[in-house]
């Protein structure tokens, strides 16, 4: 039985490092500028003297920006993999479900630490049922174990990120 295209989800996908953020940013930047209420949250990196430190989360909506993960431990941070973890940051997201309710909903990204059950698994099922718009950030190395992991079944599949504009004249 083929599986129902959900008109309103979609998976942004391609390899690690290849300009999924960025082209989210880029996004970003032209739904606020159309009348398109936009929220969620992008994930960033950050660098300091052109060195990596990791990432940071910028809530759209409210344009603040917090710390995310780290190469390095610091205080309030959990392990997982090669980075450390803000305990704190992930529950922000709900901070972007206040009304006016969003016609765009933006969540960079879905990973490994959704995927062990923390960050961002907790909302995602709250996100999912937003009556907007929603893209999903999933690396592609997570993709499949995503999509069954998260019931995302149906979601149309964005690998040319240049076709994002689309989603706004929809």
């Amino acid at each position: 039985m083929p599986e129902e295209q959900r008109d309103n989800l979609f998976i942004l996908s391609g390899p690690v490092d290849n300009g999924k953020t960025s082209a989210l940013i880029q996004f970003v930047s032209q739904a606020r500028s159309s009348t398109n209420a936009v929220a969620g949250v992008l994930s960033p990196k950050l660098y300091h003297n052109g060195e990596f430190l990791g990432y940071d989360i910028e809530l759209i909506r409210q344009e603040l920006r917090f710390p995310l993960a780290r190469l390095q431990p610091e205080p309030g941070t959990f392990p997982l993999g090669r980075f450390h973890f803000f305990h704190s940051v992930f529950s922000r997201l709900l901070t972007e479900f206040t009304p006016p309710r969003p016609s765009l909903f933006i969540l960079d990204e879905i990973g490994p630490i959704e995927l062990s059950g923390r960050g961002f698994a907790p909302t995602l099922p709250a996100v999912l049922k937003l009556p907007a718009t929603v893209v999903l950030t999933i690396r592609e190395q997570c993709l499949t174990e995503a999509v069954e992991c998260f019931s995302l079944q149906g979601a149309q599949l964005i690998r040319h990120y240049e076709t994002l504009d689309s989603l706004l004249t929809a």
